[in-house]
């Protein structure tokens, strides 16, 4: 159990017995104490804990452990000025068409951390999707082409939406299978998206550097999910179609998103 989940633990076995006015001014203090401790980033991310924990012993609660619409605004901002920098300059993708040929290599392996950094470049999905959700069926006579299902995160999407219209840079017969032998070699079904990350993130990450370093440098299992964009954006993309239109399709984000989808403009192919 790491720190956070054992706070969030003692805080629930704390207020679980209170009425809903105690339980609701334990929330504040605890914001309250949040605020003077961490950066409003931080305590984003403590937050979304601690309403996961509690929302079964009052849904009320989840209203109270939010950051104000204020702060939301500022973080927001902060963000913007992040990806704004971030993309003053985009990093070439060198070889890309080797760097296909070597993920789809890596998924001939018996190393779960390889097969899972191979599905991440050649589908552009999460690694905590590769290693639980993803789900990949036909769409159309046309192999690159696959219907995924299974995104874990759904902000600013339509949440009726179960099935994203995906392209794969390799046959999805080939992502099919190494998905189904994934699932063969670790069991993931019990674990959380946290859980899920903890245990497979330093792993997957060094699976990536180590073989996409020539190609990209030093990379991580994200990096992948961008190349991917990029990739599929010079190979897929109808002349009609805007780059932010495009990859937010492809990446299961909303055009109108664009702070998010702006963040995956990271790569160039280098010809």
């Amino acid at each position: 159990m790491t720190t956070l989940e054992k706070q969030v633990q003692d805080f629930k076995n704390k207020i679980e017995n209170l009425d809903s006015t105690k339980q609701k001014t334990a929330c504040r203090t605890l914001l309250k104490e949040l605020d003077s401790k961490y950066s409003l980033s931080t305590v984003r991310t403590k937050l979304t804990s601690y309403r996961k924990a509690l929302m079964p012993i009052n849904e009320e609660l989840k209203d109270v452990l939010k950051i104000s619409k204020k702060k939301q605004g500022k973080l927001q901002s902060k963000h913007r000025k992040t990806i704004a920098k971030t993309n003053r300059k985009l990093k070439p993708v060198r070889k890309y068409r080797a760097m296909i040929q070597c993920a789809e290599r890596m998924l001939k392996n018996d190393n779960v951390s390889d097969i899972t950094a191979g599905l991440c470049l050649l589908t552009g999905r999460r690694m905590s999707e590769v290693l639980k959700t993803a789900k990949f069926t036909n769409r159309s006579n046309n192999t690159n082409k696959a219907y995924f299902s299974g995104q874990l995160k759904s902000k600013g999407t339509d949440k009726q939406k179960d099935k994203v219209a995906i392209y794969t840079l390799v046959d999805r017969a080939i992502i099919k299978e190494a998905t189904k032998r994934l699932r063969q070699l670790c069991d993931t079904s019990k674990l959380t998206t946290e859980q899920i990350n903890r245990k497979y993130e330093s792993s997957v990450n060094s699976a990536c550097w180590s073989s996409f370093d020539m190609y990209i440098g030093k990379c991580t299992s994200h990096d992948l999910r961008k190349v991917y964009g990029a990739i599929c954006r010079e190979w897929y993309k109808p002349a009609e179609q805007s780059d932010n239109s495009f990859l937010a399709s492809i990446l299961g984000h909303s055009s109108e998103d664009l702070n998010t989808v702006n963040s995956y403009n990271k790569y160039y192919l280098k010809k």
